[in-house]
């Protein structure tokens, strides 16, 4: 009964973690005017550094991040 909602969120939680993959990487190819191909060494922290900036900034209907949630602070670090 749930199974197809939980899906449904969970695939437009893939869909906005591409997105910002992409939106990194097209930035990063337009900055430094090089291409960034399928098995260049920078996809894991391309990747990573993705999802932790959706983790740390996209503020929810209540107010807080998902990192906020989880750690009940907000996220202090500086960022590359």
């Amino acid at each position: 009964m749930g199974e197809s909602k939980s899906n449904g969120e969970i695939e437009r939680a893939i869909q906005t973690v591409q997105g910002q993959v992409r939106t990194i990487k097209l930035s990063v190819q337009k900055r430094y005017g090089c291409n960034i191909r399928e098995d260049h060494p920078i996809w894991p922290w391309l990747v990573m550094y993705s999802a932790l900036l959706l983790n740390i900034c996209v503020v929810g209907d209540d107010g807080r991040t998902a990192y906020e949630r989880r750690k009940g602070r907000t996220f202090k670090r500086q960022l590359p």
